[in-house]
């Protein structure tokens, strides 16, 4: 925890302002990131104020500047023990019941708060990590911007003609991606590799990425649909629950084989599996699957057509802006 900055840092917010407020006494806390001419780094900032007459916002002292590094657990315990015996010193005041039970609200309150704050940094941090390596792989396919789109055309026409005509195209489908493995992600396309696939297994596709992921696919014809509704009650389709078996016995198999340190028939650890199945998924039908995936996470996932030809339209606008005549922009 650092108390003191210096002139020169810069701040830039991370999140929006959480505030208490007691009469004219503020308190406020914020997700920053901290910047110095060395280095840069991101914290939570909590201030204490007051509000005047003059001004339509409140005055603020120096703050606590809390990062990563510090032990939040033994820090609150510390700060909820000298919080009550300061309290005592300087208002000749014990601390009751009632106000000890109120200050393990207050350190409930803040702890939930900064799990969090920790969490939406994290995702923040992801999500950053994950732009900076999509930039990296668009970087080197920006000459193929033309190819690339002339295929997404092909493929979002399949697609449509599977769903609409309501037609199997599943075998048409899973030649295509494979041999256009960028449309299920352009890690799955640039410096990688398709890992060999057990003949007894019926897994559709695995490919080891640039950065050393396993990333296992099932795909399903666009025309399937995932869910079925029987009585009232959403409930898995055949072909859904086919392919989670799949995934799940490949899955629990390569895991096996990495902890007795053998190669075995996949020698591979914590794949992640991804079905993609469903096109033009109904309201119910989308919130059904948004609540599967919550539990699925982080071992598999189930992805529509319509994340696969959206997440393509994005990383083809990338590629375009990143295309030599488009390098200046």
């Amino acid at each position: 925890m650092k108390a003191k900055k210096s002139p020169k840092d810069k701040f830039e917010p991370l999140s929006d302002s959480e505030r208490f407020e007691d009469g004219k006494r503020v308190t406020e806390a914020k997700i920053l990131k901290r910047k110095t001419s060395q280095r840069e780094e991101v914290g939570i900032s909590i201030r204490m104020g007051k509000k005047v007459s003059y001004l339509d916002r409140p005055l603020f002292g120096k703050g606590l500047w809390i990062t990563r590094e510090l032990d939040i657990k033994r820090w609150l315990k510390w700060l909820t023990n000298v919080i009550k015996k300061l309290y005592s010193k300087a208002f000749n005041k014990e601390v009751e019941l009632e106000d000890i039970e109120f200050w393990k609200a207050k350190v409930s309150e803040l702890t939930a708060e900064l799990t969090r704050a920790s969490k939406r940094l994290e995702e923040l941090q992801q999500k950053q990590e994950e732009t900076k390596k999509l930039l990296e792989l668009a970087q080197k396919v920006r000459d193929k911007f033309h190819e690339y789109a002339k295929k997404f055309e092909e493929f979002r026409t399949l697609v449509e003609k599977s769903y609409y005509q309501d037609v199997r195209l599943e075998e048409t489908i899973k030649r295509f991606l494979k041999e256009n493995r960028w449309l299920l992600g352009l890690e799955c396309q640039i410096e990688a590799t398709n890992k060999k696939i057990d003949s007894k297994s019926q897994i559709d596709l695995h490919v080891v990425t640039k950065y050393n992921q396993h990333r296992i696919f099932e795909l399903k014809s666009p025309n399937l649909k995932p869910f079925v509704s029987k009585s009232g009650r959403m409930m898995f389709s055949r072909e859904l629950s086919e392919g989670l078996s799949e995934l799940i016995r490949y899955i629990r198999d390569s895991d096996l084989y990495s902890r007795i340190q053998s190669l075995g028939t996949y020698g591979i650890l914590k794949p992640t599996g991804v079905i993609v199945m469903g096109y033009n998924l109904t309201k119910e039908e989308y919130h059904f699957l948004k609540a599967l995936n919550f539990f699925l996470y982080p071992h598999i996932q189930v992805v529509t057509y319509n994340d696969l030809i959206e997440t393509s339209q994005r990383e083809l606008s990338l590629i375009e802006n990143l295309k030599p005549e488009n390098k200046h922009l």
